[in-house]
This record gives C-alpha cells, structure tokens and sequence, in this order.
C-alpha cells in the first residue's frame, strides 16, 4: 500500500457537491480496503469506501461517502470525513467486513 498527502476533504450540501473543506494535512492509501451501503432512505442511501490514512502521526481511516439517489431523484454529492482508528475498526466488525482487517498483498 502506498499513501499520498492531502490537505482537503469533499463536502457535500442536501443535493450537489460542495466546495472542498481545507484540513490539515493527512496522508491516505491508495486502496480502499472495504465498501459498504448506510443511510438508507426513500431518497437513496450512501455507498461508503473506507481507505486507510495517517493523522498527525495516528492511524485513521478516511470515509468516501457518494450518495447513490433513489429511482427519480437526482441528487448527488461525495463527502470525506476523517475517523479515528478506533471508529474504524468498530464499523469494520460491526458491519461484518473481516476481509478489510486481512487486505490482498500487493
């Protein structure tokens, strides 16, 4: 795995993307390492990838959030927020994601 620097995270508002948000730098990974839908409603739901990243010295995990619109609706919008190591792991065994705690040697 290979991490790169950034120093934004996509925001989004109730129906298109948003300008980026500036942030401290953090570093990410090249690959997600699990993928999984929450917040479903009648409107659509979002599509979650979780990369690996590295904040001020801790590791993290970055959440891609692109929404996916419901039949007829067009909304649309990708958001990234940072969470803590800790956080990430809770969702990974909460969601059942084992395959992300073991990624594919590259």
């Amino acid at each position: 795995m290979t991490y790169r620097e950034r120093a934004t995270l996509l925001r989004r508002d109730a129906c298109n993307q948003a300008p980026p948000e500036e942030t401290e730098t953090f570093l990410i990974g090249n690959r997600m390492i699990a993928e999984y839908e929450e917040n479903h409603s009648s409107y659509g739901c979002d599509v979650t990838r979780m990369y690996p990243a590295w904040k001020e010295g801790k590791r993290a995990f970055l959440l891609d959030r692109g929404w996916n619109p419901a039949q007829g609706y067009s909304a649309e919008g990708t958001e990234e927020v940072l969470i803590s190591f800790e956080d990430g792991l809770r969702i990974i065994l909460e969601k059942g994601l084992y395959g992300a705690l073991v990624p594919d040697a590259e």
